[in-house]
């Protein structure tokens, strides 16, 4: 199930996460910003996280539109890290925030 939202002002649920678009004139993109953590959709992949001022962005790997995606997030394709090191560093991060989670009353 993807999540939707029009237009660029976003949605804030409480003080906890603002969810908008990124992307001028494109659809399919999403960014979720919670304190300390951002991420990036493109479709309902995640192409790029932020996570205590460390970011991380994957190389383009699907589609023409999610490439306008990553170069909305940042245009130095220098940047931008291969699949397989994309996903094992977006795993540490969500192992790591299951267990921070797990931990709290």
């Amino acid at each position: 199930m993807g999540v939707s939202v029009e237009g660029g002002d976003g949605m804030k649920i409480g003080s906890l996460v603002e969810i908008s678009t990124f992307c001028q004139n494109s659809h399919h993109n999403l960014k979720i910003a919670f304190t300390g953590l951002t991420l990036w959709f493109s479709y309902e992949e995640c192409i790029a996280f932020k996570w205590l001022n460390k970011m991380v962005i994957c190389e383009n790997r699907w589609n023409k539109t999610t490439g306008k995606h990553l170069n909305a997030i940042d245009r130095d394709k220098k940047l931008r890290v291969n699949f397989d090191n994309f996903r094992h560093q977006l795993t540490d991060l969500t192992t790591h925030l299951q267990i921070y989670l797990s931990e709290l009353p």
